[in-house]
């Protein structure tokens, strides 16, 4: 028999548990879910280029016009096309966490063949086998995201992508969080309007790193970059990138640029002491090898140097790489920079590879100098296993390399023949190539609620 003194402190002690388990579960509720100490955001470009031109007045659109809108469907619909996903960092609209157990999938080598079609996870996967290795503790626990906008060629819409950007940002992560924003493209415009939204809005927002690759350098948005938003700056380029400075629609000046330092300077905008901006042109073999847009970001794509290789097969800049960007060396490239103490502004990161001796390194050099700051270990071993867990999972059901002349840019086209009268859009689709199969992917299981 229970004594009612007993039965009392036992009732006493359930009323607490229940008390404490719901003010547990509100308390979650409200603050939404764990915040991770780091996170790297994927931000794309835009998306569809070439139908800029064949869709009257589609860069001009500065506002949510009934003029505007047939031409923001069309290019939805050809954002949302399946083959996009398997190329790059390109999820839903909006922020979107990339599921950890995927990622983990990938460096286990276990990625099954459904998941293991989205670019993100192989690319997301790869950087994140390659920071492991470099700096376990800096890295263990972080989480991937992309960010996904409309991809419109339009300084309206990319200031709006940043806005929506900055808010998601808020939403989601603490102080505590070290956010690292990963840009390509027209990406890296969207990410510098955050300086104008935090003016504006004034919530605080801190960006640990952000990462500019192939970003057109713009009247707009070159002077955002110096906002103590940013604690450091690093805007990658190279001189093969044929897109980077021919953006000639989307900005007042009709015409972009390369390098961010110099353009500040050219415009007098003032640099402060804390800010730290760098330029970073990325060389391979001395230059003799070129590094174009695609490759920069893009997986199993590459774009041939000169008019007269157009439709000749496309070949990677890495076999050992192959079929992954760029991209996936920069946890590599932020630990060289972040850790070279030299004030230079301009700077030069040198590839080299020789598969035959098993050597592939990273050099930091002063721009145009031979005299090297730092070079990294041997990375041979850690470039071959994440190519290896890349070749043997991804299975792109695009057959084309090209980075223009490619099964998802003909999909993509044809997608929007019935949105468009438009001749020149329904001729461009009926020769660009067709993929192997109708792919259907979601992203259900591929991503969990940010």
């Amino acid at each position: 028999m229970i004594s009612g003194f007993t039965r009392k402190i036992l009732g006493s002690l359930f009323a607490a548990c229940v008390v404490i388990g719901l003010g547990t579960l509100i308390f979650r509720v409200v603050q939404g879910p764990k915040r991770p100490k780091r996170a790297v955001i994927f931000v794309h470009g835009t998306v569809g280029s070439a139908i800029i031109f064949a869709l009257d007045g589609f860069h001009t659109g500065a506002s949510v016009t009934d003029a505007f809108l047939p031409h923001r469907a069309a290019l939805q619909s050809f954002r949302d096309q399946p083959l996009g996903r398997q190329e790059q960092p390109l999820m839903d609209v909006g922020l979107q966490i990339l599921n950890p157990a995927l990622v983990e999938a990938y460096r286990e080598g276990t990625l099954d063949e459904l998941h293991g079609k989205f670019g993100a996870y192989q690319i997301a996967g790869a950087f994140d086998l390659i920071a492991q290795e470099q700096a376990p503790d800096d890295w263990a626990g972080t989480r991937y995201f992309t960010f996904g906008w409309t991809g419109a060629l339009s300084q309206f819409w990319r200031r709006h992508a940043g806005y929506d950007l900055y808010q998601y940002l808020c939403d989601r992560f603490g102080h505590d969080t070290e956010i690292i924003l990963l840009t390509h493209s027209h990406g890296g415009n969207v990410a510098l309007w955050l300086a104008e939204a935090e003016d504006q809005l004034q919530r605080g927002l801190k960006i640990h790193t952000l990462v500019l690759m192939g970003c057109p350098i713009q009247i707009e948005t070159a002077h955002l970059a110096t906002s103590p938003v940013f604690e450091r700056v690093f805007s990658f380029y190279t001189p093969y990138d044929g897109i980077q400075h021919r953006d000639y629609f989307s900005t007042t000046l009709r015409k972009s640029y390369q390098e961010l330092v110099p353009f500040l300077a050219k415009n007098q905008v003032n640099i402060p002491g804390r800010a730290c901006i760098r330029d970073v042109r990325m060389i391979v073999h001395g230059g003799h090898a070129p590094i174009d847009h695609a490759s920069m970001w893009f997986i199993g794509r590459s774009l041939p140097h000169g008019l007269n290789n157009v439709i000749q097969r496309c070949k990677p800049i890495f076999d050992v790489l192959d079929p992954l960007p760029i991209s996936v060396l920069l946890p590599v490239m932020l630990q060289q920079l972040e850790s070279s103490e030299t004030a230079c502004a301009h700077l030069d990161m040198h590839i080299a590879a020789d598969t035959n001796n098993g050597l592939f390194t990273l050099s930091l050099a002063p721009h145009k100098s031979v005299a090297m700051f730092s070079t990294t270990e041997n990375l041979a071993e850690q470039v071959k296993h994440v190519g290896d867990l890349t070749r043997e999972s991804w299975r792109s059901d695009d057959p084309s390399r090209h980075a223009v002349l490619n099964a998802r840019f003909g999909d993509g086209m044809r997608s929007i023949c019935s949105l468009t009268d438009s001749r020149l859009i329904r001729w461009i689709a009926h020769f660009l190539p067709h993929s192997k199969q109708e792919t259907v992917i979601t992203q259900t299981e591929a991503t969990v609620s940010a």
